[in-house]
């Protein structure tokens, strides 16, 4: 049986920092934009992992986030995901 690696484990610190805060960020904006259309943020995380690939493609052609490999590139993005998803899980509102 294969043991689950967390998400992000196998990354540079620098680059788990990174990822976090892609995802932190993602989470944020989404909640801003949200509450700038008059609409609730509230529930389940909506994001979906495709959407943390390109956050993370985004950092890395803006060279704001430095891997190198296809496995780190995918290992940042589920971090990322987790991130944003835990975030939202704190900044949500409460449903009604």
């Amino acid at each position: 049986m294969r043991t689950r690696v967390p998400p992000g484990e196998q990354l540079s610190g620098d680059a788990r920092g990174q990822a976090e805060q892609i995802g932190r960020g993602w989470a944020a904006e989404l909640r801003a934009s949200l509450l700038r259309e008059n609409r609730h943020a509230s529930g389940g995380w909506p994001g979906t992992l495709a959407e943390a690939r390109a956050h993370v493609a985004r950092a890395m052609s803006a060279r704001r986030m430095f891997i190198t490999t296809p496995k780190e590139s995918e290992d940042a993005a589920r971090l990322a995901y987790a991130s944003a998803r835990s975030t939202w899980m704190k900044i949500c509102d409460a449903e009604d």
